[in-house]
């Protein structure tokens, strides 16, 4: 490491480090960056209640603040949009007592953050030109490209449930069920509102393999035995705005 890179290092350590020390013991210097870390602090905290509402109305205000200076402690950011900052909190959370305590906090990060994402994500704008592949026999050589703002994730808790509780929608006690098996996920965004639904197992294999970029062919092949209709399919996500459009491999 060269003499300026190792500077460098030594600031963004001293301005992004957790420190008690008495400010009466502090050199001008010293002041000076205990003022901008406490408003850097000040910063993270509140860029990541936007990124993580959920997570921030199922914790006290004391449990936050400490989880987000331990963020910008372990992963300070790298660019200069804090809304790109924070992807690595779920796996943080995951460690801490809170997270271990109520094993659907972490879960929660990870939906809060997905949909985060997706609200930042460029606008799809589905090519139907290549609807014209559809076309090609047995579709083994073809498959879909997804559109930037859709992901996908699975938990046993009934994520949904309580993000819907927490935004005021009604719910049965029944609904908040922890089950044996994880449900899947959709995160996706329409008409600049991200949305989510619960998949079904075909739904969520199919998409699963056209994010891992398998052609469709294969993937009509081994749901053959299941009622998986991709007409229907095909319908549903054109609405859902989830294609950006069809390619060959």
């Amino acid at each position: 490491m060269t003499r300026l890179a190792q500077q460098q290092a030594e600031i963004v350590d001293a301005l992004f480090r957790a420190d008690d020390t008495d400010a009466r013991s502090l050199t001008p210097w010293q002041q000076g960056i205990s003022v901008y870390r406490r408003n850097v602090a000040a910063v993270a905290e509140a860029a990541l209640k936007i990124s993580f509402p959920s997570v921030y109305r199922l914790l006290d205000q004391a449990d936050f603040r400490a989880l987000s200076l331990a963020l910008l402690h372990t992963h300070p950011p790298v660019a200069g949009d804090w809304g790109e900052w924070g992807a690595e909190l779920p796996t943080l959370l995951k460690a801490t007592s809170a997270g271990r305590q109520f094993g659907f906090l972490a879960p929660m990060a990870s939906l809060d953050w997905q949909s985060h994402r997706s609200a930042r994500a460029a606008d799809n704008r589905f090519e139907p030109a290549s609807l014209s592949l559809l076309t090609d026999p047995g579709l083994d050589r073809v498959t879909i490209a997804l559109a930037d703002h859709t992901s996908l994730l699975a938990s046993e808790y009934p994520l949904l449930e309580i993000r819907g509780w927490q935004q005021g929608q009604g719910a049965n006690a029944g609904e908040f069920v922890v089950t044996g098996t994880p449900r899947a996920i959709l995160v996706y965004r329409t008409h600049y509102r991200v949305e989510h639904s619960y998949l079904s197992h075909q739904d969520h294999f199919f998409l699963r393999g056209l994010q891992a970029g398998r052609a469709i062919g294969a993937l009509l092949d081994e749901l053959a035995t299941t009622d998986f209709d991709f007409a229907l399919w095909l319908e549903r996500a054109l609405s859902q705005n989830l294609i950006q459009h069809f390619y060959r491999l």
